[in-house]
């Protein structure tokens, strides 16, 4: 493994019960990949006042995104 690949399993130790072998650890490193892309855009967008004048609330569309995250990954 490359440094790059022992950082990934550090973190998937840290903040998962998943090991690099279990079939679930592509999951939840995609997962964190995925949701933090969604989230970080939806910040940005807001913090950047990209939002004025389209009729977006970002509380609501930030809502809507982590629900959206949630269903997809089946977290109650």
């Amino acid at each position: 493994m490359d440094a790059h690949q022992h950082r990934l399993v550090d973190w998937l130790h840290a903040h998962t019960d998943l090991g690099p072998e279990a079939r679930r650890s592509g999951g939840a490193l995609a997962g964190t990949m995925l949701a933090w892309s969604h989230l970080h855009g939806t910040v940005s967008l807001e913090v950047t006042n990209q939002y004025t004048g389209m009729g977006h609330r970002a509380a609501t569309l930030l809502d809507s995104q982590l629900h959206m995250l949630a269903d997809a990954f089946r977290h109650p």
